[in-house]
């Protein structure tokens, strides 16, 4: 019955890290995206 709740936990830690890493990823790459975006509009309006 002591082991139960300790393995619960350490099932739903990783789970949660997994979700943070995964949207710090996705921030990320938002953030890339945009930047590229910018990059663009900059380059077209200064060749």
């Amino acid at each position: 019955i002591t082991n139960q709740p300790v393995n619960k936990k350490n099932l739903v830690k990783p789970t949660i890290t997994a979700n943070f890493v995964q949207k710090k990823t996705s921030i990320t790459n938002h953030v890339h995206s945009l930047m590229l975006k910018i990059k663009r509009r900059y380059v077209k309006i200064n060749p």
